[in-house]
């Protein structure tokens, strides 16, 4: 069973950590989410401080799975529609589940 957290601009140590493992594993596994391999560790830790920077916006929703025993198994980014007409909708990306 899996829990999805709305992430916040302030996480754990440990969620934020996991985070860029995931990312960085996802990159190794050839997913194309804009980065190539192998990503560095800072990069990696540079690009989820940006993400986190909009986390409380109203354009950017982020959302985590974790499993448990709390170990994150995915994560998925909303970019929220921005026009008059297209706010009930939003874009999904960087999808990228645990290999």
């Amino acid at each position: 069973m899996f829990t999805i957290q709305l992430l916040s601009t302030t996480l754990s140590t440990t969620i934020r950590e996991s985070l860029i493992d995931l990312l960085r594993d996802s990159v190794e596994g050839g997913a194309s989410v804009g980065f190539l391999a192998p990503l560095k560790r800072e990069i990696a830790e540079a690009y989820w401080q940006d993400v986190l920077r909009e986390a409380g916006s109203p354009c950017r929703v982020i959302l985590v799975a974790t499993t448990e025993s709390g170990e994150v198994a995915g994560s998925v980014q909303l970019a929220l529609g921005q026009k008059e007409n297209g706010r009930h909708r939003a874009e999904v990306q960087k999808l990228l589940p645990n290999r």
